[in-house]
């Protein structure tokens, strides 16, 4: 049987850990996600960023213009509106970009036609492209994990005959999107957003016709855009979760007996996931290269 990593299994160990029953009115459901939602914003995310292994990081290619000076957007899904790196592409090689000062580009001796490199400002990033010719420029980043939802707002794909998805079932509740933009999640990790907006043809409960089902397996979930059943985290890292929302339940209730408890198992579990997370590759040797030397150059 496939281990389940959905917010029903969460929900069903958050409950089973902090003695909540099911017909509690103040830990309903949705009410157990915010709570998950909170602590894997707050407390998971800022953890998994700390030990510096690339988790969540991600990229989006933007077209470059023939003009010396360009302004680009940080993804709006960034954390914290941060970026990992910021690349020029052209058809050989991948080119990292210096950050600049802001005195860099006011100091009269320069030109900004001869400028290299990119300067923040807010969550706008100026790049200066100097005499680089390339195509496109390519921001890593750190992409936010879509929120979570309770499994009543997500259905579960069960069998896939041409472009007609049957479901688990049709929620309700995505009738009260409008529009209604639904996504394709991964059921197996990394748990991604495999679709980004589905072409609905018709939704006829426990079917969706779809324009095409490229890229979509049986297992996967369907969610609004912009949400996920599932932590996109790696899966080793849900057990602290839940121990995080279970201590938030036991503060919640004035708990002093249960939040001891639940701090002590919640620290244990961090101090396992930061030796455990401190390094995605065991045999791999550092290399220490100067940011800006030939070899950091992508070819």
């Amino acid at each position: 049987m496939a281990t389940e990593y959905s917010t029903k299994a969460l929900l069903q160990r958050v409950r089973m850990l902090a003695a909540i029953p099911s017909n509690n009115p103040n830990f309903t459901d949705d009410k157990l996600v915010m709570i998950l939602n909170d602590e894997l914003e707050s407390t998971v995310i800022p953890l998994i960023m700390q030990r510096k292994s690339e988790y969540l990081v991600h990229h989006v290619d933007i077209q470059l213009t023939d003009e010396p000076i360009q302004d680009i957007d940080i993804p709006h899904n960034a954390i914290y509106g941060k970026f990992r790196d910021i690349t020029i592409l052209n058809d050989t090689q991948e080119i990292s970009l210096p950050l600049l000062q802001l005195e860099s580009i006011t100091a009269s001796r320069h030109t900004q036609n001869n400028l290299f490199g990119y300067v923040q400002q807010d969550y706008t990033i100026k790049i200066y492209k100097g005499s680089t010719s390339g195509n496109s420029i390519r921001v890593y980043y750190y992409r936010r994990p879509n929120s979570l939802v309770s499994p009543a707002m997500a259905a579960q794909i069960k069998n896939i005959t041409g472009n007609v998805l049957t479901i688990s079932q049709l929620p309700q509740v995505w009738y009260s999107f409008n529009p209604m933009e639904l996504s394709v999640i991964n059921h197996q990790y990394p748990f991604n957003v495999k679709v980004e907006v589905l072409d609905v043809i018709d939704l006829d409960n426990p079917t969706i016709e779809v324009t095409s089902t490229d890229n979509i397996s049986v297992g996967d979930w369907v969610t609004i855009s912009g949400y996920s059943v599932i932590p996109q985290i790696p899966p080793e890292t849900h057990p602290y979760l839940v121990s995080c929302a279970v201590l938030r339940v036991f503060q919640a209730n004035g708990d002093k007996e249960g939040m001891t408890l639940a701090m002590g198992k919640r620290d244990e579990l961090r101090d396992t996931l930061i030796t455990s997370m401190a390094d995605r590759n065991d045999g791999a040797r550092a290399v220490v290269l100067s940011r800006y030397s030939l070899a950091r150059r992508r070819f």
